[in-house]
Parts: structure tokens; sequence; C-alpha cells
């Protein structure tokens, strides 16, 4: 769809083009179609020469958004994180021209097994080099993700899905409470490392064979195999035989990464952290993400509905294999699924809780 021209913003945006010269003023503008953030994502057109670039509007209660995105671009550069550049900038207007990463996602683009394995195993290697950021900038970017955070965005879940669905089952109520406060414990006894903090498929693009990281401007302080939980578990493309073999790499490579000698053997040190947490952290992420899609669907973006099963399935699959809940796969799985299944037509409604 293009900019029209009695759209907000439209004349201002013009203008900062032509005064900048990052891109044609009179070139074509197309919106972008993002999650449901109040950011505006247009792409620049030149016919010219047949290039693009992305244009990202702010509003004005969302200029922290705008410059943590900027600092956090430079600190990922600076790690040889694929991102996209900014070429130019306006801080009054919060406006950025950014390069064009490209219609194509690892979560949109359907591509061969090895293709994808590929593709994967490009994000699985940008692991290690995250832990080459300095900590102390990250520190001043974004406070940590700590129990606090976690749980949050449990309660929420617990608002939207858990709560409602579990309503006349106090007991296996109580038991998913009781395992989802052991997963933080765990989480918050382990060893922070620096996190991208949303690292799943649909932020990330390809462009000419090369995965780009976007939506980066959360990057924190977290527990140690949450990238990975996010990447391998949310709006997940992978067969179980590859998410396999990507696990077994991915967590002895942050391990590797964060080898300190003063905490070398200890219970939330390198080869306790990354291997120990994983699995809890699929167990908070996926948990996360069915209170997410159900926030997007009252917002109205139901797109992500289709996508809780497999959340679900994953934050059983977690609680099993991390020893919580062993039964989790028989007992709470199909409950919560059927929940699902027979308020899907409702997500979005108003008799959504």
């Amino acid at each position: 769809m293009s900019l029209a021209a009695e759209d907000p913003g439209f004349e201002a945006l013009r203008q900062w083009l032509r005064a900048t010269g990052v891109g044609p003023a009179d070139g074509r503008i197309r919106h972008l179609v993002g999650d449901v953030s109040r950011r505006r994502y247009l792409r620049l057109e030149d016919p010219d020469s047949r290039s693009s670039l992305v244009l990202a509007i702010y509003p004005e209660d969302m200029s922290d958004a705008y410059q943590r995105f900027e600092a956090t671009t430079a600190l990922l550069q600076e790690a040889a994180i694929p991102v996209p550049r900014i070429h130019a900038r306006d801080d009054g207007l919060r406006f950025m021209a950014l390069d064009d990463a490209g219609a194509r996602s690892l979560y949109g683009e359907p591509v061969g097994a090895r293709e994808t394995e590929r593709l994967y195993r490009q994000v699985v290697e940008m692991l290690p080099r995250l832990q080459t950021i300095d900590r102390s900038a990250v520190e001043r970017i974004n406070p940590p993700l700590d129990r606090t955070l976690l749980q949050r965005e449990l309660d929420q879940t617990w608002e939207l899905f858990f709560g409602p669905a579990l309503s006349d089952r106090p007991s296996l109520q109580r038991r998913l409470q009781q395992s989802l406060d052991r997963v933080l414990h765990v989480l918050e006894s382990a060893a922070p490392i620096v996190c991208h903090r949303d690292l799943m498929a649909r932020n990330l693009q390809i462009a000419d064979g090369v995965v780009v990281v976007l939506d980066h401007q959360d990057l924190r302080m977290g527990p140690p195999g949450y990238d990975l939980a996010s990447l391998l578990h949310d709006s997940l493309r992978l067969s179980p035989r590859q998410r396999r073999l990507l696990e077994q790499g991915a967590t002895r490579q942050v391990a590797g990464s964060q080898r300190q000698p003063d905490d070398l053997g200890s219970e939330t040190g390198p080869d306790g952290g990354a291997a120990a947490c994983y699995w809890p952290c699929v167990v908070q992420r996926t948990a996360k993400i069915v209170g997410t899609f159900c926030s997007f669907a009252l917002r109205g973006g139901r797109r992500h509905l289709p996508l809780i099963p497999a959340a679900i399935e994953s934050l059983c699959e977690g609680l099993r294999e991390a020893n919580i809940d062993t039964c989790a796969e028989r007992d709470l799985a199909p409950v919560l699924l059927d929940y699902w299944s027979a308020n899907l037509d409702d997500f979005g409604g108003a008799r959504l809780p």
C-alpha cells in the first residue's frame, strides 16, 4: 500500500528526505506490515536505481525505544552481528532511514531443509559474538531480564490464557504455578549473559543469503540459554531433528563464550549455565509468548494465534526435559490445547477475559 499524501507526517517525511538527501524525496513510499507496535515502517523505493531503504517513524512517546535502537545498533555492529545500517536519523522528528533487509524472513519464507539448517546455524554462531559486547554498555541501555520482568511476562499469560483455561482444574493450576516458580528460581540463580531478548524467526531477515537481525532495541543481560530458546521454540519452523542438531552445538558454544577463570566449575558458571538454563528458558519463553499472542489478538493482530499450540507443546516439553514436571505433556498439554481450540474464535473478541 502506498503512503497517501494526506497521511500524518507525509510532508514532514518528504521534507526530511530532501534535506538529508538520503533517498529520493519523490520516490515511492509503501507501508510495511509489522506486529502491533505503533512504530511505522515504510519502504522508500528509488525507481531509477531500483534500490530501496526502510524508513522508521517513532511516535513521540516511543522516543526511548528510538534511542535504544540507535544504541544497540552500534553495539551489535561492533560485535559483527549483521543488523540494518542507519543511513540517517532525526532525533527531533524520530525518523530513521535504514538498510532494507528485504521481505524474506526465517519465519515467512519456506526454504529447503539444508538451507534452513544453514541459516539457523548462522544465527547460532552469532550467540558467542554477543558475549563480546561490553556488559556495562548493555546495562546502561536496558534493565536486566531478571525474575521481576520474567514474572511480569508470565502474569499476562495467567490473566489471558492459563487462568481461564485451568479455572476448573485448581490442582493442575497449582501444579503449573509451582513449576513456573521453580523455573524462575533456576533462571534467577544463573549468572546473566548478553541477550538479544527477542531472537526468533520473525525478527530474522534473509538478505543475499545472510541472516540480518532486527528489533534489537531490547538488548539486555538475561539468563544463559534464553536467546537459543527463543530461536528454536518461538515461531518454530524446524523439524525435531534439525532443532536437536542445533541444540547440541549451541549450548557448548554459549558455554565456551562465558568461560571465565574465576567461575569455572561453579553451579551457575559456564558449564552449568547455558545447558542447565536452556529448558527452563524454553518453559518461560513459550509460556510468555502464549500471553503475547493473546494480547496481540486483543489489539486486532490475530495472525499469531495459530502459533499457540506449538508454544504449548514446547512449554510442556520443556517442563519434562528440565525435570520439573515430567507428566506435563500427558496432563497439562491436552487441557490447554482443548481450551485454545474451543475458544479460538473468541480471541480478540468481547468474551476474552
